[in-house]
């Protein structure tokens, strides 16, 4: 069957055409002067309560907090929108920028500004969720972790070994480093260094600026700064808080690292597998191990202090939540159940289940989310949060 359109109507057809697809691409959006980028501080010393559940279009990769109302979700099928943390409304249409997974992204806390990467895709886009502009656009770009920003740098190291510094104006590419193995944590950033650990277990650190590297061309093969071999295994992972630097494997081996010269200070082996990133707070280090024992050392020398017994496989690690007392310290266990603990003593102060297995969690300025694997949603609402 042919669809004919008369001439006459042609153009606007096609102009109506143009703003639906516009409006269909519209991406996420924040006001200015509602923007705010806190350390977030719930109260989480009592139990929290079920505030929504909802379903997802796609498995979220990356859920990030904008300001204290709303959520920024990246998806497995590369799209970006924006939630409502009140009601768990979407508040955005959906915005499809990469064909493939977002498997980066970052949120500067001086503008409302995203940066993310999808590295099948090999692209890398700055935009600014007040303007809903599209800064500007990189390609042939992989950033399959954590990506920093120092100033106006922002680092990037990539699975294939790649680290590279790109200027956060427009996205000029100012120095690169291939390093001969693979890097799995993306980059890291401790007392003005950046640091990635490749899967051999050597820990590098890069100097951001140096002479030659802020020009009209990216300077190549650029300098580390040091490079040290750490008895960690492919898979360890990064922590830092307080100044202080520790990586963990599942070997069960926590290290502590000065990030300054990459000497190792002291090491630790707790005979059991640590999946998640430890948390260092307050002179503390808290790992939660595979088994679902949770652990606090001190940080000066790594003693411990308390222990609580094993509960499940630990997959996340702990997240520290500072409230408007004494701090609480929550244990997600892989099946679902969350454990709170006073950061302090470990004593216990509330348990929840979830319901399902966990695949991602993170906290809020007034509570818990967690994403299930069925694509699921939810957040939990605690007191409210503490300002800093």
């Amino acid at each position: 069957m042919k669809i004919r359109i008369n001439r006459r109507l042609a153009p606007l057809v096609i102009f109506g055409a143009g703003l639906l697809w516009q409006a269909c691409g519209r991406a996420p959006t924040i006001s200015p002067d509602a923007w705010e980028v806190s350390v977030f501080r719930p109260d989480l010393r009592e139990k929290p309560e079920l505030a929504w559940e909802i379903k997802l279009p796609a498995a979220p990769t990356h859920v990030i907090p904008l300001g204290r109302d709303a959520l920024l979700v990246a998806t497995h099928r590369g799209q970006l929108f924006k939630l409502d943390l009140k009601t768990g409304k979407r508040k955005s249409r959906v915005w499809h920028p990469f064909k493939t997974a977002i498997t980066a992204q970052l949120l500067r806390e001086d503008r409302p500004v995203l940066y993310a990467a999808a590295s099948r895709d090999g692209k890398l886009i700055a935009y600014d969720l007040g303007r809903r502009k599209i800064l500007w656009t990189r390609k042939d770009v992989r950033a399959d972790d954590r990506m920093v920003l120092l100033d106006s740098l922002l680092l990037i190291a990539a699975t294939t070994g790649e680290v590279s510094a790109y200027n956060v104006t427009e996205g000029r590419a100012l120095w690169h480093r291939q390093l001969p193995k693979r890097i799995f944590r993306g980059a890291w950033l401790q007392g003005g260094h950046v640091l990635v650990l490749d899967d051999g277990g050597d820990l590098y650190a890069f100097e951001p600026y140096q002479a030659g590297a802020g020009g009209d061309s990216t300077l190549f093969d650029y300098p580390y700064l040091w490079r040290r071999a750490v008895p960690v295994n492919p898979a360890a992972v990064v922590a830092l808080g307080d100044g202080q630097t520790y990586l963990a494997d599942s070997d069960g081996q926590l290290v502590k690292i000065d990030a300054a010269s990459g000497d190792i200070i002291h090491t630790k082996a707790l005979g059991e597998p640590i999946y998640g990133q430890p948390a260092v707070a307050d002179s503390l280090v808290v790992v939660a191990v595979a088994t679902g024992a949770a652990l606090a050392l001190r940080a000066e020398d790594g003693r411990e202090l308390w222990r609580t017994p094993g509960r499940g496989l630990v997959k996340h690690g702990p997240l520290v939540a500072w409230g408007r007392a004494r701090p609480a310290v929550v244990i997600p266990f892989a099946r679902g159940q969350l454990l709170a603990l006073d950061l302090a003593t470990g004593e216990e102060l509330w348990q929840y289940d979830t319901g399902a297995p966990l695949d991602l969690i993170i906290l809020t300025a007034e509570g818990i989310v967690v994403s299930h694997p069925n694509n699921r949603l939810v957040y939990l609402r605690a007191a409210e949060g503490e300002r800093p």
